[in-house]
This record gives structure tokens, sequence and C-alpha cells, in this order.
């Protein structure tokens, strides 16, 4: 065997110590709703004019996002046996969590599918204006 090979054995993997690995489904569950925020949310929502507002608890788009997600979440599978106020609750800690103001998930996930999509959409505009310019001749 290598020196490569033993190295790549030996590699350990670690959690920092200010982001602990939880166990209760928690960063599965902020995955699945950065996901549902740019594939499904994005189909409805573009721009959140009030975030303050339209990211409290119990609004429009607390109750699509629990409405749209609530059979994929990790969180509630593994508080299958819990109470419904138990259940409700991790639910809200979750969005609460995903829409805090220093790390806001929701906004920072349409921000981002509404980049990309604009980076496209530049994209294929110069395409073809590349297009057109070469087929008139012009270099």
């Amino acid at each position: 065997m290598s020196d490569t090979e033993e190295e790549q054995q030996e590699v350990v993997v670690v959690t920092p110590p200010n982001k602990q690995s939880r166990a209760d489904g928690r960063d599965e569950d902020l995955v699945i709703l950065s996901k549902w925020v740019k594939k499904e949310l994005f189909n409805k929502v573009q721009f959140i004019y009030d975030t303050v507002e339209d990211l409290r608890i119990g609004e429009v788009l607390n109750r699509m996002f629990v409405r749209d997600c609530h059979k994929q979440l990790v969180g509630l599978r593994i508080l299958r046996d819990a109470s419904p106020f138990e259940k409700r609750k991790y639910v809200d800690t979750l969005w609460r969590e995903a829409t805090e103001k220093r790390s806001n998930l929701v906004t920072t996930s349409l921000n981002a599918r509404r980049s990309s999509i604009y980076s496209a959409m530049q994209n294929r505009f110069i395409g073809k204006k590349a297009l057109v310019w070469d087929e008139c001749g012009n270099h």
C-alpha cells in the first residue's frame, strides 16, 4: 500500500464544534425546505417584499410549506408517536430557524433561484446575439 492510500484511509470527518450534527432530522429538513423554496415556492412567489410579515408563522407561506412538505420532513417521521402539539412545535421551530434574519434560508433560496434563471436567460440572449451577429457576416 502506498503512502497516499494510507493517508486516504485515515481521513476522519470531524464536525466543527460550532456546527454539531443533530439527530432530530432538522438538518435534512432544512435542505427539504430549501429545495421546496427553489422548486415550488418560486413558481408562485418570486419576491418577498415584507419578510417580517410574510414569513411569520401561520401566514400563507408557512401554511403552504406545511401543506406541501409535511409528509417529507424527517423530523416528523422521527416524531410519529408524538402529540400533534409537539409535531406542530417542531415544524414552527424549523420554520423559525429557516427564517432568522441573519441567515434567512427562504430569501436566500429565492435569490439563488432568481439569479440562476436570470443568468440562464442572459446566456441564452448572448448566444442568440452571437448567432445573429455571425449570420450577418460580421465578426
